[in-house]
């Protein structure tokens, strides 16, 4: 149940991050790159936690 839970957030998460990647591609701002970063060091703590 829990690592099906996990699977589903790590899912989720990619998702947020290409979505962030690609408004930030597209409409450069401050506010994407730090939310890019942000969300991609909890995928990063997340896999190396699991």
């Amino acid at each position: 149940m829990f690592y099906y839970l996990l699977r589903t957030v790590k899912i989720l998460l990619g998702g947020a991050i290409a979505i962030v990647f690609l408004r930030a591609l597209f409409f450069p701002n401050v506010l994407d790159v730090f939310l890019l970063l942000l969300l991609f060091l909890i995928m990063v703590a997340m896999f190396v936690g699991a």
